[in-house]
């Protein structure tokens, strides 16, 4: 059940990233090329023998959707994989430097480039064909709709190289997030079916290396032959380019001198640009995406350093859960201090029990509440809340009795979401799962409460600590910044 929930977690991060990346790249170019009203490009059309239809683009459109849900899934495993050591994905950008991170991304290119190409070649064998890549051959003449048309055996294929090349390659999740991006623009510019490349380009010494729309638009014509991705090493290597590449790229892009092409080309290069930028927003506090690890983000170490646990403190942990932050706050109040994991969940106390056990804590009590009941013992002396502050019933009256049962020697630390995430973290945080920090001050300032200190070093949360009492803290009495 532990896992199911893990997983879920991070299923709910990363489906709505995977189709995004597709929707946001995929259907603008198709909107350009296909629907845009004097086809700005209609010179560049590599086969003008039109054999699309409305249906094709439909098949195409959900066999992508199907692609989008597997990818996602994939993503899923590989974020709980990665949250249990078993990819070699690292956080802080520091460990191996700017420059690794840009050679770590075009190592995965290069072997992503090979993989496609060995698999490509092993799903074209006769006995896999029908299976594994005859759905992706039904577009005959695809458009970009069909960057992701794949049948569920071939997609398996597809997303299989995501974990291996995070298991062989220590990757920066930017590194891994550039990847993303120029796999689908390369990919839909691949199936584009106009010729979006200058002259010159395929049998040039400097650039031909690379693929070109006409380079893949061969091989979905002709069914052999064309089978890179992105490079045409492979190609040439093996003797699998098809013999007339060169001279049909040379006249698709001679064909028309007045061909409309710079709307596209902005439009693509704005594409580019912008999407990587806008899905960084707000990343300048972060060296990381939330997608991958907790610990880089939620910071429990300086968390709990802030909050000053000592060996002996006896402390509650309000919304416990799995024990993200009840099992490090054992180890920090040692044998001698107590920990109470208060949930309203059985089942996740008991996950909990089972943990705690097999890591040797005997200093976890657990409590199971329901309703308005904060279940905290009188001899609490720190109740900490994070990330469940704003599932809590009636604020005010509930920490106005949690006040009045422990005392005056006690103090009530939270952690929660702020309000206003913008850009690519408000993928990451269910709708309503956040206090506002004006909220918070002014709910637990009506308990009865009054600000100690409060903390700014968490990257997408606010932290503050409140002791009982009646009057607002000087502001040299205010803490701010890392511990």
């Amino acid at each position: 059940m532990q896992l199911l929930h893990e997983f879920l977690g991070f299923w709910q991060k990363s489906l709505p990233v995977d189709f995004l990346r597709y929707m946001l790249v995929a259907v603008p170019v198709f909107i350009l090329l296909y629907l845009w009203k004097g086809q700005p490009l209609v010179g560049r059309r590599i086969f003008t023998d039109d054999r699309q239809t409305r249906r094709q683009f439909a098949v195409e459109f959900g066999r992508s959707m199907l692609t989008v849900l597997v990818f996602s899934i994939v993503g899923a495993l590989v974020g709980m994989a990665t949250a249990h050591g078993y990819t070699r994905i690292y956080l802080n950008l520091a460990d191996y430097g700017t420059a690794y991170a840009v050679f770590s991304f075009a190592a995965a290119v290069v072997l992503h480039d090979a993989y496609f190409y060995w698999t490509h070649r092993l799903m074209h064998w006769r006995p896999l064909f029908r299976m594994f890549h005859l759905a992706h051959h039904r577009s005959v003449q695809p458009s970009p709709l069909a960057a992701y048309s794949f049948a569920l055996p071939e997609i398996l294929i597809e997303a299989a190289v995501f974990p291996i090349v995070l298991v062989l390659v220590p990757m920066h999740p930017l590194a891994i997030f550039a990847w993303m991006i120029f796999m689908i623009v390369k990919n839909v510019i691949g199936h584009a079916g106009f010729e979006l490349y200058p002259r010159g380009f395929a049998a040039s010494a400097f650039t031909g290396w690379n693929t070109t729309v006409t380079h893949h638009e061969l091989h979905h014509r002709h069914l052999r032959g064309n089978y890179g991705l992105y490079f045409t090493w492979w190609d040439r290597w093996m003797k699998t380019e098809r013999p007339e590449y060169l001279a049909t790229f040379a006249e698709v892009t001679t064909r028309s001198r007045r061909v409309r092409s710079v709307p596209a080309i902005l439009f693509l290069t704005m594409l580019v640009l912008i999407v990587p930028l806008g899905a960084c927003a707000r990343m300048d506090r972060l060296d990381y995406t939330r997608v991958y690890s907790r610990a880089g983000w939620q910071l429990p170490d300086q968390v709990i350093a802030a909050m000053g646990v000592r060996p002996g403190d006896v402390v509650a942990d309000l919304g416990s859960g799995s024990g993200y932050f009840t099992l490090r706050l054992a180890e920090a109040v040692g044998p001698t201090g107590r920990v109470y994991a208060v949930d309203v969940d059985a089942q996740a106390l008991a996950d909990l029990r089972e943990t705690a056990g097999a890591r040797g804590l005997q200093n976890i009590e657990t409590v199971l509440v329901s309703g308005s009941d904060h279940g905290v013992p009188p001899q609490v002396r720190l109740v900490f809340s994070c990330n469940s502050y704003h599932h809590l019933p009636d604020h005010v009256e509930y920490f106005t009795r949690l006040r009045e049962s422990l005392g005056p020697a006690h103090q009530v630390a939270v952690v929660d979401h702020f309000h206003d995430q913008r850009g690519f973290l408000r993928l990451f945080i269910s709708s309503g799962h956040w206090t506002p920090k004006d909220v918070l001050l002014r709910e637990m300032r009506a308990a009865g409460y009054t600000l100690h200190s409060e903390h700014d070093f968490l990257p997408t949360q606010h932290f503050h600590i409140f002791k009982p009492g009646s009057s607002e803290p000087s502001a040299a009495s205010r803490r701010r910044g890392e511990p």
